[in-house]
This record gives structure tokens, sequence and C-alpha cells, in this order.
């Protein structure tokens, strides 16, 4: 019974890494990857504009002979 439970997964595992499947498997992950990275550009850019505004702001505050 073990014995054909278990080549029945094999020819299962088989059909899952059928080269169609296996390529569509793979422009999904590029695209969830391109989706990611994309979004976390857009963060760090963001979080650059913060960091330099803020920077402004504490130079500005510290220079002297300017009133906050």
């Amino acid at each position: 019974m073990v014995l054909v439970e278990a080549r029945e997964c094999a020819s299962e595992r088989q059909d899952c890494a059928s080269p169609s499947k296996m390529a569509t498997l793979g422009l999904s992950k590029v695209f969830i990857l391109d989706k990611y990275f994309t979004e976390l550009q857009k963060f760090w850019e963001t979080e650059k504009k913060l960091q330099a505004h803020e920077n402004d702001a504490s130079a500005g505050a510290m220079a002297p002979g300017k009133r906050v």
C-alpha cells in the first residue's frame, strides 16, 4: 500500500513539474519580484525625501541667527 502511494505521489510530482507549469510559475515569481522591488524602490525614494526634509528643517532650526 505504501509503495503504491509513493508511485502515485511521484507521478503527481511529474505533472506539477511540467515545463508549461514551471514557465507559468516562473513568470508569476518574476512578476511578484518585479512588483516587490518597484514598491521597495518607491519606498526608499520617499524615505530619502523625508530624511532630506527632516535634515533641512533641523539644520534651519540650528542655524545661528534664525528664529523658529
